[in-house]
């Protein structure tokens, strides 16, 4: 059973109902059954509310606007809209009552299948079959769905029909691929036909080739698509989700394995050239024929960075080390061009141009060259303006015709009006690496740096991005615009789709789709039809964005509301002075398998953000007043574009803060007062003797948490030194029996004596010496003179001693040192830092025990001082 989902909430119904199918309108859900019986469940209230009979197995519930209709499998079907009910049946005119589907078009006409085909209802109440149920092959119609004037039957036969009403028109679909099964559902998509059947879910072309097996040998029953557009199968224990049109991988081309796509390009005609590791490939996506050439010598071939096509369609190739090549596409035939024999110019990393010149940057700088002369002639660019060469990753010329320039140590630069000026420190930007250019259609820049996110510059602004406020990584390869509204962002961890005008990024991650993708720098295209390419180390990676992506980041949801453990609706917001006790379930509202961050704030009470890992916040005893609860949610730690749900309430005053009730008290107090004053001193005595008592519960408390602290560690050793050697495993034991039998007799004392905790911290340090030996140093500074009479809590200096340990590295090149000293006042603990790149959990609450302890038993606290060198603690000296 696989379940991809931010959380799930079981809905107690009042009955046992089958249902068979659901959908959702103004905040209710209308639940159909096995049973034909047709119910309301008020999601708020949690009421379920029965509304009719079908008397047969209700199939299929649609919703368009506030127009409900609603289909049975044996009697017809109904339709609700906020003026009338109408039911269809044989009677009236439909060629069958066993319905399976139902869909309404835009002009309000309803369509239906059944086993005699499809029926069509119009706004005007005529019924009429449809033209094409006559060609069907089989008309026992199980489900269809409609886009223009297209629609697509699927059959009992496990048929698929591509009917065109426009000119009658019909084409069969190769139903082998599911092996002839039934076809129980599909969807219509962007770019392609999702189709659930008996024998596993598939995705198809519009003309029936079978693009992706999503599920196979499995009976699916129902597809649906959510707001993140990930696409939902379900069907008889199974719930599965996949990302749909939004991700897909060329592996091979022509049943030969790529890998190594250092650069790419897609032309007007999608053909797309790219460099599987060495060569050039020429491949037509949608007639999926392909050619490849090797621009170099088979012997002794080189890598292809860069892939320019011009106006008059010539593509430029630039390779690591053999120069630049013009290739004519219509035959793959090819010519070197020369840039400057008297200098290295080998090292293309980058080609880019416009109608009337084309820029190459090499190792050796950037040259340039008009594309319609009739001999190419490069020049320097740096040397036109007397600069130093330059090591540029990418060249853009932006729509006010600058160009910009992205450097290997210079930067960021840009060229304008003749001059080159450095955008690097003009606008405070600290990196000097950066690899890739892009212009937004607000004429904003888009850099990504190496190592360090994203910048966009505007003109008066920098927006940084990175992984602290919504990047999935900081090491970004490469970047390209999508239509107007996003730049895509390519990563090793995955693909950040950033919202060009809000700054808030959604992420694709590649661990979460099980892949291991390693995207080439600057190796990235788009098509005329929205579609981004992705060179990787094993494939092409396509990226399409549907236009049923409504959601790109998690939205925040306070999905219940709970008073005193009762669950109340949200337009209640007035409560009694006892109806003080609030828990708010919360929820991302999000499907996509990424972390989310939450966080929120009472107003009212406190201003102070929380963040929280839970999924529900409980505030008790709430004081009467009036608030305001505040939820986000991001994926992101700071809450960068964080969306936000909110629910205002008041709680009223008691009774007894009326004016009526305060009269009465006074009266009241004032008859009482003598009996105050005479019981006065007695009152007094049972809180000091109720406070003591409360001490030494409390204390008692503090030693509980210690001890299984001390046991699970000693164990641990212990399994060490008897794997290492047997013999000192035997004395191990001893010393070990002989340290827990002094840990047993402690347990009825509040405070040792301190030269009896420097005999068992003895102990202990002789068992931790037999694991890390000469790697571990205890030194006691402690004369016999300043430990008399001075008392401590049992097990203080083994706790200090064994956080030392634990969150320090101990071996032969790193030793760990612990000293114990002693002042005036304090003891003194410390040992130098080597801390662990992994935390281990149990150090705060080892000190914060450490502190109440102390706390009890002095009025001196307890002080910790830590540096990057050594940590130190300082414990208040207890007399008897």
């Amino acid at each position: 059973f696989q379940w991809t989902h931010s959380t799930s909430v079981r809905v107690p119904l009042p009955l046992l109902l089958n249902i068979t199918d659901i959908n959702s309108i103004n905040g209710s859900l209308i639940l159909g059954t096995q049973n034909g019986k047709i119910y309301i469940y008020h999601i708020e209230a949690k009421k379920l509310v029965f509304a009719g009979d079908m008397k047969a197995e209700i199939s299929d519930i649609v919703i368009h606007d506030n127009y409900v209709c609603i289909a049975s499998k044996g009697n017809g079907f109904i339709t609700i809209s906020p003026y009338e009910i109408n039911r269809y049946s044989t009677k009236l005119g439909l060629n069958d009552d066993f319905i399976y589907k139902l869909f309404i078009d835009n002009d309000n006409s309803i369509w239906s299948s059944s086993d005699r085909g499809i029926n069509i209802v119009y706004s005007n109440q005529a019924i009429r079959q449809c033209c094409m149920n006559a060609k069907i092959p089989d008309r026992l119609v199980t489900c269809f769905a409609k886009k223009d004037n297209i629609v697509y039957c699927g059959t009992q036969r496990g048929d698929i029909c591509k009917i065109n009403l426009s000119d009658s028109s019909i084409v069969l679909f190769d139903n082998s691929i599911w092996n002839h099964a039934q076809v129980n559902d599909l969807k219509i998509l962007d770019r392609s036909l999702a189709i659930a059947t008996e024998h596993g879910a598939f995705m198809l072309d519009f003309n029936g080739k079978l693009v992706e097996t999503v599920l196979g040998q499995k009976s699916i029953r129902k597809i649906e698509t959510d707001k993140e557009a990930n696409i939902w199968y379900c069907g008889n224990r199974i719930l599965m989700s996949s990302f749909g049109e939004q991700i897909s991988m060329i592996r091979s081309v022509g049943g030969i394995p790529i890998s190594e796509i250092h650069t790419l390009h897609i032309d007007s005609f999608q053909t797309l050239y790219f460099t599987p590791d060495q060569g050039l490939m020429k491949y037509n996506i949608v007639n999926n024929t392909y050619q490849k050439v090797a621009i170099t010598p088979p012997g002794n071939m080189i890598d292809i960075i860069s892939i320019y096509q011009d106006m008059v369609g010539k593509l430029w190739v630039g390779t690591s080390g053999k120069g630049l090549y013009k290739v004519d596409t219509s035959n793959l035939s090819f010519a070197e061009i020369p840039i400057d024999s008297s200098v290295e110019t080998s090292g293309i990393i980058y080609i880019t141009g416009d109608e009337k010149n084309i820029w190459v940057a090499s190792l050796n700088g950037v040259w340039y060259s008009e594309t319609n002369a009739t001999q190419v002639s490069f020049k320097s660019l740096e040397d036109e303006y007397k600069k130093k060469k330059y090591y540029v990753y990418q060249v853009k010329k932006d729509s006010k015709n600058n160009l910009w320039l992205a450097t290997d140590g210079q930067g960021i630069l840009k060229l304008s009006h003749g001059e080159i000026s450095d955008l690097s420190a003009a606008k405070n930007i600290k990196t000097k690496v950066f690899y890739s250019i892009e212009e937004d259609k607000s004429e904003h820049m888009w850099f990504n740096a190496y190592n360090d996110g994203l910048y966009c510059l505007g003109d008066d602004s920098v927006i940084h991005l990175n992984l602290t406020n919504g990047l999935s990584s900081n090491d970004i390869q490469s970047i390209i615009k999508y239509k107007n509204d996003f730049m895509i962002a390519a990563s090793s961890n995955g693909i950040d789709i950033i919202n060009i005008h809000t700054f808030s990024v959604s992420h694709f991650n590649f661990e979460s789709m099980h892949l291991l993708q390693i995207p080439e720098t600057n190796s990235i295209t788009t098509d005329q039809f929205s579609t981004v390419y992705i060179g990787s180390n094993v494939g092409i990676l396509e990226l399409f964005i549907p236009s049923y992506k409504t959601a790109f980041i998690p939205q925040a949801c306070i999905e219940e509301i709970s008073v005193m453990e009762m669950n109340s609706m949200k337009t209640k917001n007035e409560f009694s002075a006892d109806e003080n006790y609030f828990r708010f379930k919360i929820s991302a509202n999000f499907n996509t398998d990424q972390t989310v961050y939450f966080r929120y704030k009472l107003k009212g009470l406190s201003e102070k953000w929380n963040q929280t890992i839970d999924k529900e916040v409980v505030f008790p005893r709430l004081n009467p007043g009036n608030y305001h609860f505040i939820l986000q949610c991001a994926n992101n730690r700071d809450f960068l574009n964080a969306t936000e749900d909110s629910f205002t309430f008041t709680i009223l005053n008691p009774f007894w803060k009326q004016n009526w009730f305060i009269f009465l008290m006074l009266t009241a107090f004032a008859v009482s007062f003598y009996y105050y004053v005479r019981f006065r001193e007695k009152r007094i005595s049972r809180v000091q003797r109720l406070e003591k008592e409360k001490a030494v519960a409390e204390f008692e408390t503090l030693k509980h948490q210690v001890s299984p602290h001390f046991l699970f560690n000693s164990f641990n050793t212990l399994i060490q030194v008897i794997d290492e050697d047997k013999e000192k495993a035997i004395e191990y034991t001893q010393m070990l029996s002989d340290f827990y039998r002094t840990l047993i007799s402690y347990r009825q004392v509040d405070l040792v004596t301190l030269e009896e905790e420097l005999v068992l911290l003895d102990k202990y340090m002789y068992l931790q010496k037999m694991r890390f030996d000469d790697s571990l140093l205890m030194i006691n500074q402690c004369s016999k003179q300043q430990i008399k009479d001075v008392e401590i809590p049992p097990l203080t200096l083994q706790l200090l001693a064994e956080n030392a340990i634990k969150h320090n590295v101990v071996s032969l090149l790193k030793p760990l040192s612990i000293t114990i000293g002693m002042d005036s006042n304090y003891i003194i603990v410390s040992n130098n830092l080597n801390e662990k790149f992994s935390k281990e959990p149990g150090e705060n609450i080892g000190l914060q025990n450490i502190k109440n302890r102390f706390k009890l038993f002095s009025k001196l606290p307890v002080e910790i001082k830590k540096t990057e060198t050594y940590f130190e603690i300082k414990l208040p000296i207890l007399k008897p």
